[in-house]
């Protein structure tokens, strides 16, 4: 009786459960599709701004092309695998800043918000801005350095040596000074070496390398020089004067750099650039060359103090070909670059710190730089920076 009762309420509850259920209809909730949608124009790229290679992590790049969204959060460019990050953007034009990435062929797309599809891809040249040159340790104590015709790096250091850096990066010694501190070394006609030591004498090793010889006595301290078209050097220090001293060692003077402390000379276009010390104050003067390596009237050329930072000193000067002119400084830029208008910018922001005491480019687009601190011994560094555009001539090297 008990078992009888049990299987007709087990027949009972199934067919509630059954009545339930065939009761019931299946709520799917409405399709997402949108047979109409055809969403944004696909993005095309129709060049890049360098067209053929800029600097990895810190380089900008201009990229033309269509259908790009105004809102820069809206466009994703992609260099392989790794975003860029967008910086301004209108319908036909993005500028992002370059990943740090470095490659030969890095494939460049772009997607944009809403549109169903990725651009055509670009591919594109990612370069390699700062080394470390030659393998300096702070014990080396670098100071003055150069650049030959072919692409070698000579330094001189408190050592006593002078150690030679082939373009491969490969150092070795070159040749010794009888004196600890090199404050300017250029190239110079037949191939010898030019050193500068801070007094009135100036060596120069033959060519080949060996041991710096004493080449002349100038009028007066010598600090630095540089080599005009003429092959005669103009040379200063912490005298009254800027120097023109001749091949055959005689000297005159050159201009008046009355209680001046020069520090860095360089020839460009038609002029000589003398950055020093007056009263406290750095600038950056230059006088015209005129007819027999006379010079003209010295004229201010840059405030250093009065346009870019009132406590910081000038230390080198070099030029590109195209007429920026290159400054290395204490400044916390290390190395800020200066513009035919005046206008002016750091060299790699964050990359390079101060103070840089010599500059040196070499026969391409490389500038070497020697990166001191006395007191963070560690942050001392000697630098190969690619600028992407040659450096100026120097006209000493052959």
């Amino acid at each position: 009786m008990r078992a009888s009762l049990a299987r007709v309420w087990a027949l009972v509850t199934v067919g509630l459960v059954v009545a339930a259920l065939s009761g019931c209809e299946n709520k799917y909730p409405e399709s997402i599709y949108d047979p109409n949608f055809k969403g944004a124009p696909t993005p095309e790229i129709t060049a890049l701004i360098p067209p053929d290679s800029a600097l990895a992590g810190i380089g900008k790049i201009v990229i033309r092309g269509k259908n790009f969204s105004t809102d820069p959060a809206k466009n994703f460019v992609f260099f392989g695998k790794v975003q860029a990050r967008v910086l301004s953007a209108s319908e036909s034009e993005l500028q992002v800043k370059t990943p740090n990435l470095v490659g030969d062929s890095i494939q460049v797309k772009i997607a944009v918000h809403g549109a169903l599809l990725f651009s055509n891809i670009v591919r594109y040249k990612l370069v390699q801005a700062i080394w470390d040159w030659g393998g300096f340790l702070a014990a080396d104590d670098p100071w003055a350095i150069t650049c030959d015709a072919s692409e070698n790096l000579y330094v001189g250091l408190t050592s006593k040596n002078i150690d030679r850096v082939s373009p491969r990066n490969q150092r070795s010694t070159y040749g010794t000074m009888p004196f600890i501190k090199a404050t300017g070394m250029k190239m110079g006609p037949g191939g010898y070496l030019y050193v500068a030591r801070g007094t009135k004498t100036l060596y120069r090793l033959a060519p080949g390398g060996g041991t710096a010889a004493k080449w002349i006595d100038a009028p007066d301290k010598i600090n630095d020089f540089d080599f005009a078209p003429s092959k005669s050097m103009y040379a200063g220090g912490d005298g009254n004067f800027l120097y023109l001293i001749r091949q055959d060692g005689s000297a005159s003077q050159a201009a008046a750099y009355t209680k001046v402390n020069i520090r860095s000379v360089r020839v460009f276009d038609g002029f000589v650039y003398v950055a020093g010390d007056t009263a406290g104050r750095s600038f950056v003067w230059r006088n015209q060359i005129l007819a027999e390596d006379q010079l003209g009237p010295r004229e201010v050329y840059f405030d250093w103090n009065g346009r870019v930072d009132p406590s910081s000193r000038v230390y080198a000067i070099t030029f590109s070909q195209d007429g920026d002119m290159y400054v290395g400084t204490d400044n916390a830029y290390g190395i800020v670059i200066v513009h035919p208008d005046g206008s002016f910018e750091p060299l790699y922001e964050g990359l390079i710190k101060p103070y840089v005491y010599s500059l040196a480019w070499g026969t391409g687009t490389f500038l070497y730089a020697n990166q001191r601190n006395d007191t963070d011994p560690s942050q001392k560094r000697m630098m190969r920076i690619n600028i992407l555009k040659p450096g100026a001539p120097y006209y000493g090297r052959e």
